[in-house]
């Protein structure tokens, strides 16, 4: 008994595949990269946000949106980022905040009592 030409001795010839079938699909690539660790992408998330928020937070409103990037940063520092761009202009921001309503509130005080 023959083999055909395309088995090797030792082989089990498979039958050929009838007319008009599609062809085999190509053999898989290389493996997927493992999927995103998502604290990961919230504590990136975090620190992006508390820096945007600490350098608006120099300009304005800087007793509301300097606490919150502060919070943001203390977050992103809790998942692993470090985040610390975001503490320091938080922190920046509401000391500018507090040194700029002492004047405010020391002359309001001043007001209401009558002046100097």
């Amino acid at each position: 008994m023959s083999q055909p030409p395309h088995v090797t001795p030792g082989q089990i010839p498979m039958p050929a595949p009838p007319q008009g079938a599609l062809p085999a699909p190509p053999p898989a690539g290389p493996p997927m990269p493992p999927p995103p660790n998502p604290q990961a992408q919230n504590a990136e998330r975090d620190a992006s946000v508390s820096l945007a928020l600490g350098i608006v937070g120099l300009f304005f409103l800087h007793i509301v949106l300097g606490p919150v990037a502060i919070g943001f940063a203390v977050r992103a520092r809790r998942n692993g980022h470090r985040a610390l761009s975001g503490l320091v202009l938080g922190w920046i921001s509401l000391a500018i905040g507090v040194l700029t309503l002492i004047p405010v509130v020391l002359g309001l005080i001043i007001l209401a009592t009558g002046g100097l």
